[in-house]
């Protein structure tokens, strides 16, 4: 059966451990389930990691994704991300103010947008955005969060918040150090 059929290459494709393999039974699966964006999802996350990776075509698979389950914004962010690696901040801002839409409580979406604008040299931008994450963290803590995706959104990179911050501040981790 068909769902069987895909049940093996899910399982296949699971246990692969080379993109380019990933890639090749990846294709063998969409013409089964031209609509899973899950798909087009994994098809991405093997283009990136391709040596060197191949990010127009992961861009192209993520939009593929997103037309597919428009809600989705972990799918908007990968992009932006992908642009942030392609040395474009204005396209991957705008692709995080994007995920922001639909997720406002994103908090790695707003984070992403506070590093940007201080890469964009937009300091008080940053320190705006930075502010309104903690005030959502606050304001999310206690409340249910029923799915991977709801937690998933509530995450933060204590680290990169923290750099950001110091950078606002003009203070180094050394010198905060000392």
């Amino acid at each position: 059966t068909t769902r069987g059929l895909m049940a093996f290459y899910w399982r296949v494709i699971e246990r692969e451990g080379d993109p380019g393999e990933r890639l090749v039974w990846l294709s063998k699966l969409e013409p089964f389930s031209p609509s899973d964006d899950v798909l087009h999802e994994s098809s991405a996350q093997a283009w990136l990691q391709l040596e060197p990776p191949e990010r127009a075509r992961a861009i192209e698979a993520l939009e593929r994704a997103r037309r597919l389950n428009p809600t989705n914004a972990f799918y908007t962010m990968k992009q932006a991300r992908i642009e942030i690696a392609r040395r474009r901040p204005k396209e991957a801002s705008a692709l995080a103010s994007l995920a922001l839409e639909s997720e406002p409580n994103f908090l790695d979406a707003r984070l992403l947008r506070a590093e940007i604008l201080i890469l964009l040299g937009l300091k008080n931008e940053a320190r705006l955005e930075l502010n309104e994450i903690l005030l959502r963290q606050k304001a999310l803590r206690g409340m249910p969060l029923y799915t991977n995706y709801d937690r998933g959104l509530t995450v933060l990179d204590g680290d990169r918040f923290e750099k950001a911050r110091r950078s606002l501040s003009g203070r180094s981790s050394r010198q905060k150090s000392k």
